[in-house]
């Protein structure tokens, strides 16, 4: 196989994954998550180029998603169309995104209104929140109408199979010419979750750093997180909305990894998703990692490198840490 289409789609996917953690936890300190998405892991994932265009696409459609959260637009309303038909109709696995999208709207809308209902005056309230769920259903409706689309054209352009096994209805659809899209979708949907068992994806000797990398990442998270539920429980306030109204992304991505840890024991092959869902652990464990980073407490510990009494570098112990974490990983990488 020719190995410029091997990496160009493997290039891709960790640059979407650099994408989605600069939307979530800035520019700079994205590099660090797509920094070990590259060396994550088996060697033989990227074997086929096709594999890789296919999981881009599940990581470019989450990124999309919360893209049109933040700026609502007509060219994000139609990316977002496209990358989420292209992505159900290349990949089964994406199936998963056709009922998180409707749920995570209706959670952002939630806490959208929830967050702002005792600012906003009581006269107004209840138009606000209508015109906010009428506004972002209407966005989603255009999403699916052109989802609905993509996965119709690819459903023409792809050769009739048919299955002994697959409900008499969906063979039927299969026999309609116009409907044949919708048949094709359905059976192999059919096949895909009645698999026993798929392929999971375990992470080579290469993935130890970055797995070290999101365990840290989510040791603060979680200790950053209790600390906040217990000074916002100590002021009276709603912690959940709170963290919603200013983490939304974030939450959405928690989300989407516990929607997926669910659903892995009741659907096997959801066990599939295992390596798209590793940029979104760790770009949640940079932006963890880069909130300690900053924390006032601990700035003082400085490690200076002198010579004869004279500074020459000066590092702090956490940028030490975060340092052997990288030297590391390039270690791992270049021995195997």
């Amino acid at each position: 196989m020719n190995t410029q289409l091997v990496i160009a789609p493997y290039v891709l996917f960790v640059l979407t994954s650099y994408f989605l953690g600069k939307q979530i936890i800035g520019s700079r300190w994205a590099l660090l998550p797509a920094f070990f998405t590259a060396f994550i892991g088996r060697p033989e994932i990227f074997a086929s180029g096709f594999n890789s265009v296919k999981s881009t696409l599940i990581l470019a459609s989450i990124f999309s998603l919360l893209m049109l959260f933040k700026k609502t637009t007509l060219f994000q309303i139609i990316v977002t169309g496209l990358l989420l038909g292209s992505a159900l109709s290349l990949y089964h696995d994406a199936a998963f995104l056709a009922i998180l999208y409707p749920i995570i709207l209706a959670l952002f809308l939630t806490s959208s209104i929830a967050s702002s209902w005792k600012e906003t005056d009581p006269a107004v309230r209840a138009m606000r929140a209508r015109t906010k769920i009428i506004r972002h259903t209407e966005t989603f409706l255009k999403v699916l109408a052109i989802t609905f689309v993509i996965i119709y054209l690819y459903g023409l352009v792809m050769p009739t199979v048919k299955s002994t096994n697959a409900p008499v209805w969906i063979n039927w659809l299969n026999d309609n010419t116009a409907l044949k899209p919708a048949g094709q979708y359905l059976l192999n949907l059919t096949d895909y979750f009645a698999a026993k068992s798929n392929q999971i994806i375990i992470p080579s000797k290469s993935a130890v750093p970055a797995i070290v990398f999101i365990i840290l990442g989510l040791a603060l998270g979680l200790a950053r997180t209790i600390k906040s539920f217990f000074k916002s429980f100590a002021r009276g306030s709603s912690v959940l909305l709170d963290y919603l109204a200013i983490n939304f992304q974030d939450f959405a991505l928690i989300f989407i990894l516990i929607f997926y840890a669910i659903l892995s024991p009741v659907f096997p092959a959801a066990l599939g998703t295992f390596y798209n869902l590793l940029p979104l652990m760790l770009i949640l464990a940079g932006g963890a990692i880069k909130k300690w980073f900053y924390a006032a407490k601990t700035e003082g510990f400085v490690l200076r490198v002198s010579v004869f009494e004279n500074n020459i570098l000066g590092f702090s112990l956490k940028s030490l840490a975060i340092l052997c974490l990288i030297f590391w990983q390039i270690l791992v990488g270049i021995s195997l």
